[in-house]
C-alpha cells in the first residue's frame, strides 16, 4: 500500500456536538468472529473492539501506525525503497476492508479467490511438483496422488512426464515415513 492509496481515501467525518466523529460497523461475513479487535499494538488489552453490527463512533483524531512504502532514486539512477511508519486515521484505514461499514455506506465487495488450476501437462507437473513438496502425511499423500488421477487423465499427461514426477513423489512419500505405500505405485 502506496502513502498517497492510503492518505487520498478521505472520508467526510459525520458531524457531531463534540467534534468530528465517524461512524463503524464491523459487518463480519459467514466465516469471520463475531467480535473483533483493530489498531492494537498486540497486547491483550490495547485497540478498539468492534461487535458484530454494532456502529460505534470514533473520532478522526483516532489513529494508527501503518507501513508506508517510500521510493527515492539514487545518483545512479537505482530506484531504493524503504518501509517507513505513518500515523493515519482509523477510518482512513479501514475504508478498503470488506469487513467495515463508514458512516453507513456499505462495505466494499469480498472478491472470491480464484483456484488456479493446471490446463495442460506442463503445467500439471508444476502444480504437482508444489502439492507433493507441501504434502505433511504419507497417507494423505498416496490419497491426494490417487485422487489425481482423473486430473491427469484429463490433461493428458503421459507417461514421459510421469517418470519425471513418479521419482520425485515416491522420494517424498518416502521421506515422510510412507515407504510400503511405493509397492501400490505404477512402475516407471
Amino acid at each position: 500500500m502506496t502513502e498517497e492509496n492510503v492518505l487520498e481515501r478521505k472520508t467526510p467525518p459525520q458531524r457531531s456536538g463534540s467534534g468530528q466523529e465517524d461512524e463503524i460497523m464491523y459487518v463480519p461475513g459467514p466465516q469471520d468472529p463475531v467480535e473483533t479487535t483493530v489498531a492494537g499494538d498486540g497486547s491483550p488489552r490495547s485497540g478498539i473492539k468492534f461487535r458484530a453490527n454494532i456502529p460505534q463512533k470514533i473520532s478522526r483524531k483516532v489513529t494508527t501506525t501503518v507501513l508506508v512504502r517510500a521510493e527515492r532514486e539514487n545518483a545512479d539512477g537505482q530506484i531504493v525503497s524503504r518501509a517507513i511508519e505513518k500515523r493515519v486515521p482509523l477510518v482512513d484505514l479501514l475504508r478498503d476492508n470488506p469487513c467495515f461499514s463508514i458512516n453507513g455506506a456499505p462495505p466494499r465487495i469480498r472478491e472470491q479467490g480464484m483456484a488456479r488450476l493446471p490446463s495442460d501437462p506442463d503445467s500439471y507437473r508444476g502444480y504437482a511438483y508444489g502439492w507433493i513438496a507441501a504434502a505433511k502425511d504419507a497417507q494423505d499423500l498416496k490419497i491426494r496422488w490417487d485422487a489425481e488421477e482423473e486430473t491427469r487423465n484429463r490433461l493428458g499427461v503421459t507417461t514421459e512426464d510421469l517418470r519425471q514426477l513418479v521419482p520425485f513423489y515416491q522420494g517424498r512419500l518416502i521421506s515422510l515415513g510412507g515407504a510400503r505405500e511405493i509397492e501400490a505405485l505404477p512402475p516407471q
